[in-house]
């Protein structure tokens, strides 16, 4: 597949000016603003106490858009609106049309909890230094807007981390930011019979890639991303950016169903697009359901519960060490190559596959809804897990080395 062109072209538009003053929604005086990052404490703040605020007490507006271009569905975006000041405001906006894509990345939940563990493991100066420079996102005010007034430094610098990591699923609703394939790997976890189209793996990174290359994969996005933070002639801007498809990329590269497709002759010919074929009688296909194991919507309470139980498991927290320590650990490629692995073991699982052996023997494409047992829903849901302690590790590990430079 042929890549675009490289530019010099600054990445996306201009910055806006900011302003001098902080906006007038109630922040104090030493909230986190462009002018005033110091004003943050950085230091080893427990990430169960982030986020105290009530869920409900502002609203989510989801967006839906779709790019031809991308072989994965594209995901539901949502706009997170601060509390509306009027009720005649409230009512208009309760009016307008709600509408959902079926699938995502992990959901915005599980993006929340990855980014704020990773942020946890890293440096208090690394710390600020990856706000100070969020502070320059070229959309930093309209998507990092904070969901309540009266937040304290702490549950801000949670707030704008956890958006930095769900950031690049909002970014498919602006063209000049949308990425569609960076999201997933092209390839092969499974492949059933010989009448069967899958695509070549995608190579190395091109030398000539830049932010605005549209048609890279995963893995090379990683990678781009990850130069981008250590060379010194990008600007603050670029790297923010960056910032987010890494904390966004390195999430994706754990969640089994990105890493490649199921290939079977009759039925999935050219891939099931990463377990997104195969529907269940949950109301969502088998990779929703995937995204969804770390949970859906964003929410305050949850996202502090989940990542709190998920740091406090031992065993999960020593695998993801073990595997952080391991020999190119740093490499995506390899980290992709663990969650075909796990695609094989835990995605495509006997109960799945009976059904899809069935459609092939009958000779349809057609596959029966999957009724999954339990014990598949707790397996997956405890390799959910495992995978989020892994990537926040390994994302922690990612920013060092890159900021440290």
């Amino acid at each position: 597949m042929p890549h675009s062109p490289a530019t010099n072209q600054k990445f996306g538009p201009e910055l806006p000016e900011k302003p001098k003053n902080p906006p007038a929604d109630g922040f104090t005086s030493t909230a986190f603003t462009a002018q005033n990052p110091d004003a943050l404490q950085c230091g080893d703040l427990g990430v169960w106490r982030f986020m105290t605020f009530r869920p409900s007490s502002f609203l989510h507006v989801r967006r839906q858009h779709v790019d031809q271009k991308c072989d994965l569905p594209c995901f539901h975006k949502r706009k997170v609106l601060p509390l509306l000041k009027t009720r005649t405001a409230l009512i208009c906006l309760l009016t307008l049309p709600m509408i959902t894509q079926p699938c995502r990345a992990w959901s915005e939940c599980g993006h929340h909890i990855i980014a704020i563990l990773a942020f946890d493991q890293i440096q208090p100066a690394q710390q600020k230094r990856i706000l100070r420079l969020l502070a320059q996102h070229p959309r930093f005010a309209e998507d990092f807007s904070p969901p309540v007034v009266g937040m304290t430094s702490e549950q801000l610098s949670r707030w704008y981390v956890g958006c930095a990591g769900y950031w690049p699923d909002v970014a498919r609703g602006f063209p000049e930011y949308d990425r569609p394939t960076w999201h997933y790997q092209l390839g092969s976890t499974l492949t059933i019979g010989d009448q069967v189209n899958v695509p070549l793996a995608p190579g190395r990174l091109p030398a000539e890639a830049t932010l605005e290359t549209r048609e890279l994969y995963i893995a090379q996005a990683i990678e781009l991303c990850r130069k981008t933070l250590r060379d010194k002639t990008t600007t603050e801007a670029e790297k923010a950016v960056a910032i987010c498809w890494l904390c966004h990329l390195v999430a994706d590269a754990h969640q089994p169903c990105h890493a490649g497709s199921l290939y079977v002759e009759t039925v999935f010919p050219d891939g099931d697009r990463g377990a997104n074929g195969i529907e269940t009688t949950l109301g969502r296909n088998l990779h929703g359901l995937w995204d969804d194991l770390l949970g859906q919507r964003y929410d305050a309470a949850e996202i502090a519960r989940r990542a709190e139980n998920i740091a406090g498991e031992v065993l999960q927290i020593g695998q993801a060490k073990t595997a952080a320590n391991s020999v190119d650990d740093l490499n995506p490629a390899n980290w992709l190559a663990e969650s075909v692995t796990l695609g094989r073991q835990s995605v495509y699982t006997p109960d799945v596959m009976n059904a899809i052996e069935a459609a092939r023997r009958s000779g349809t494409d057609q596959v029966e809804l999957l009724d999954l047992p339990e014990t598949y829903l707790k397996h997956a849901q405890l390799i959910a897990e495992q995978q989020a302690a892994v990537a926040a590790t390994r994302l922690a590990a990612v920013f060092n080395e890159a900021l440290a430079q």
